[in-house]
């Protein structure tokens, strides 16, 4: 009995690796994102009973799923990529000011410091400014 699990398991194994080879397979920060979004939609669908959220859910699984069986590798890539940028850029903006250099438009980040002006050097093309931070 124990070997004809085994056989199933093994079956089941080799047909997910055949099914997923050439695949972008999903295991990013987006795809997880996604299937949290899902997840806590269903709860919430559990504790208020508003049939649109049951529909809301589908949403990010469906896409979840896309992405899983995206043949399109580069293009999953780059999503993911610009999703964690994303993020990292709202967590830097508490730290940093972010200005744009008025010749080049060269982002430059700059700590923040209360209510002191400085001058910055754009590290492009050497523009001197002065913002208040």
């Amino acid at each position: 009995m124990r070997n004809f699990f085994n056989r199933i398991r093994y079956g089941f194994t080799q047909s997910m690796a055949r099914s997923l080879s050439g695949r972008y397979g999903g295991r990013d920060a987006l795809n997880f994102t996604l299937i949290g979004l899902t997840v806590v939609l269903d709860i919430l669908f559990m504790i208020f009973r508003i049939p649109a959220l049951t529909f809301a859910s589908l949403l990010p699984l469906v896409w979840a799923m896309f992405r899983t069986f995206s043949k399109n590798i580069g293009k999953r890539y780059e999503e993911n990529r610009k999703f964690v940028n994303f993020f990292k850029n709202l967590a830097a903006r508490r730290t940093h000011h972010i200005y744009r250099c008025p010749k080049c438009r060269q982002k430059i980040r700059i700590p923040r410091k209360g209510g002191k002006t400085v001058e910055i050097t754009c590290p492009k093309c050497h523009e001197h400014f002065r913002k208040k931070i």
